[in-house]
């Protein structure tokens, strides 16, 4: 599975950010349809894809799509 490939999907399903969007650029304070009922959404649709239980306490760390990328990556 590539991480950065479904995420890309994940984004653009869930926050409409261009799939060719920098990714640097995609946090939660630069896209506007990135509210808390936005996060908690993109957090189910990525517990659900890549098989994972992330804790409340970690998502609210998870704010943007490297750190998302990141936590990813460490749990594979």
């Amino acid at each position: 599975m590539n991480i950065k490939s479904e995420l890309n999907s994940i984004f653009f399903n869930v926050l409409k950010v261009s799939k060719t969007k920098n990714r640097n650029e995609v946090t939660s304070k630069k896209i506007k349809k990135w509210d808390s009922i936005n996060h908690v959404r993109l957090i189910l649709v990525i517990e659900s894809k890549f098989g994972l239980k992330i804790d409340p306490d970690e998502s609210i760390e998870l704010m943007s799509y490297n750190e998302i990328y990141k936590y990813i990556k460490n749990k594979d």
